[in-house]
């Protein structure tokens, strides 16, 4: 569910003909989504370790900051 939104941005800025925040988000989005299931299926750094569980967290973290971070760079952008 959280990648119903993201996918929709996505598909928004290359429609838009933005190809180059596309890719920057699809980069950080697997950056953030390696980052996220490391800490929540190891349980570093204080949060709690959800094993496998971990890895669909870490994910959906992953989604949500990206759907963020495009919604932001969507209102922010002059176009």
């Amino acid at each position: 569910i959280a990648r119903v939104p993201m996918m929709a941005f996505f598909e928004l800025i290359m429609g838009i003909g933005d190809m180059r925040v596309m890719m920057a988000g699809n980069v950080i989005m697997v950056l953030l989504n390696i980052l996220f299931s490391y800490l929540f299926i190891f349980g570093k750094f204080g949060l709690p370790s959800l094993g496998i569980a971990g890895a669909g967290t870490g994910m959906a973290t992953s989604y949500i900051l990206t759907f963020l971070g495009l919604l932001a760079i969507l209102i922010t952008q002059p176009k």
